[in-house]
């Protein structure tokens, strides 16, 4: 995350080597959110390396945009769509490698910042590690809500990382 003078920028890097089937369903659609009114989506890269061989998977034709009220039965419109990728010819083994950023920020959080991150999964994974890079000193906290493992923290000069192995 970047945060500086009030905008803020969320920089995401997910690598999967799905090893079943269900994992390769999984992994080979890719979906984020967020809110086209105060925010840009900007995708980097989609890879898929078999073997030697990297393939691109970026293509416009391949993302659909999904206007998705969540809490509509509550009366609650957000305005949040959601970009779903799907990411064609995945096989089992295959390495799926994509980035992206969200550019932007909801104006009523002012100068404040606050990060999540979500360590839950519902398939076996070998290691999830997210990184905080922190460009100025900031005090922070952490708290975790329904976490069934106990995640590393480990503070270097200029980031936070958290391992949830």
């Amino acid at each position: 995350m970047k945060f500086a003078n009030g905008q803020a920028t969320v920089y995401n890097r997910n690598v999967e080597q799905p090893l079943t089937t269900e994992g390769v369903m999984r992994s080979s659609r890719v979906e984020v959110s967020f809110n086209p009114v105060y925010q840009k989506l900007v995708w980097h890269k989609v890879t898929v390396k078999r073997g030697a061989k990297e393939m691109n998977r970026l293509s416009s034709s391949a993302i659909t945009l999904l206007q998705r009220e969540q809490s509509l039965d509550q009366e609650i419109v957000d305005g949040y769509v959601t970009a779903m990728l799907v990411i064609d010819d995945t096989r089992k083994g295959d390495v799926i490698d994509y980035s992206y950023s969200i550019e932007g920020r909801n104006p009523i959080y002012g100068q404040h910042a606050f990060f999540n991150t979500f360590m839950g999964w519902t398939i076996p994974l070998l290691n999830s590690t997210d990184v905080l890079f922190l460009i100025t000193v900031v005090i922070f906290n952490i708290s975790s809500i329904n976490l069934m493992i106990n995640p590393l923290f480990r503070k270097k000069m200029g980031s936070l990382s958290i391992n949830g192995r």
